[in-house]
């Protein structure tokens, strides 16, 4: 396995919310620029979920907002 591969492997253990959290907490870009698609035949679809937030009492868990 290459180094590229196991660093692949080991994020998509990951939450995309952590991901997310801990780039933005180094202050680095949440996003990759200058992506091209592989292909302009495939189309990208999935669920969608509306999330409504509001204020609630502290909470001991620990799971991000809009994950499953």
């Amino acid at each position: 396995m290459t180094e590229s591969s196991a660093f692949c492997t080991r994020l998509r253990a990951l939450d995309v919310c952590a991901v997310s959290d801990a780039l933005d907490a180094l202050g680095l870009p949440a996003s990759v620029a200058g992506l091209k698609p592989l292909s302009v035949q495939r189309k990208i679809a999935g669920a969608a979920v509306t999330v409504k937030l509001g204020t609630t009492p502290p909470s001991e868990h620990k799971r991000h907002l809009g994950t499953a």
